[in-house]
């Protein structure tokens, strides 16, 4: 029996899988208001995380301004890093020393490489 995950449910696994703070993303784009009480203060560690989620991005959504596209911009940003943080922990990838690497690591350098997928 397979369990589809509606987009709230895929989002709330990313965000999980990648230890991302939900939290301090929204704060940072200006939807901290819409921040429903329990995810503020639980977190993951709350069982209704999920319902959380979804509550939050029902009210951004409704709140129609820049702030969800700065957001959900940031969100993706943070996905493709950590992708690219794969390949940069693991040094699979041929273009950098990663020893010698004396500045931040920056995801936008792999983005369209093709080298180490």
């Amino acid at each position: 029996m397979s369990t589809q995950l509606d987009p709230v449910g895929k989002l709330h696994a990313v965000i999980n899988k990648l230890d991302i703070d939900i939290v301090e993303l929204a704060d940072m784009a200006g939807l901290g208001t819409f921040i429903p009480y329990n995810l503020r203060q639980y977190g993951k560690s709350d069982f209704t995380y999920h319902a959380d989620i979804r509550s939050f991005l029902e009210e951004a959504v409704g709140h129609d301004g820049r702030e969800l596209e700065i957001f959900f911009e940031e969100l993706n940003r943070r996905i493709r890093k950590y992708n690219c943080c794969k390949r940069y922990e693991s040094k699979k990838c041929k273009k950098y020393d990663f020893d010698l690497l004396l500045t931040p690591f920056d995801d936008s350098a792999c983005e369209g490489c093709k080298d180490c997928r």
